[in-house]
């Protein structure tokens, strides 16, 4: 597996671990049509992948990974005191993903996110808290398997 696979099955495995976040409504890369009885999803997709271009050949890359996780809650209404039900979810995500910071190993550091919000209107109404992780880590020279 290459090393930007494992970066989003850490993700993915973070927020699988017991207790499962959104009641294990987890999906990789796309929302599929969230069942009825479904207060909350959440989706983790590969935004983008940057090299620090090596001034030594064959040296190590680090990698600059954008992991967007998109957290999805039915009714999002926003609450003066408590916020929004979908800032509540990507709460427990962010804390998920910043109390191993290098995903078991396989990174240097996961930045804090880029976040947004988007509200998706159709059958039931769905506001979406969007937040664009950095992750640092670094695979061998040429290769995009991890160092």
């Amino acid at each position: 597996m290459n090393a930007h696979d494992r970066v989003m099955g850490a993700f993915l495995g973070a927020f699988k671990a017991a207790p499962e976040l959104a009641g294990g409504m987890i999906f990789p890369h796309k929302l599929r049509k969230l069942p009825e009885d479904a207060p909350e999803a959440i989706v983790v997709r590969f935004g983008a992948s940057s090299p620090n271009r090596a001034t030594v050949y064959s040296a190590p890359v680090d990698w600059e990974t954008r992991i967007v996780v998109e957290c999805h809650v039915r009714a999002d209404d926003f609450d003066e005191q408590d916020g929004s039900a979908s800032g509540a979810l990507h709460g427990k995500v962010f804390e998920r993903l910043m109390a191993d910071p290098s995903l078991g190993g396989i990174a240097f550091d996961v930045l804090e996110p880029d976040l947004d919000y988007q509200n998706l209107e159709g059958d039931s109404e769905l506001g979406c808290m969007v937040a664009q992780y950095i992750v640092r880590h670094r695979t061998s020279a040429r290769s995009l398997v991890a160092a």
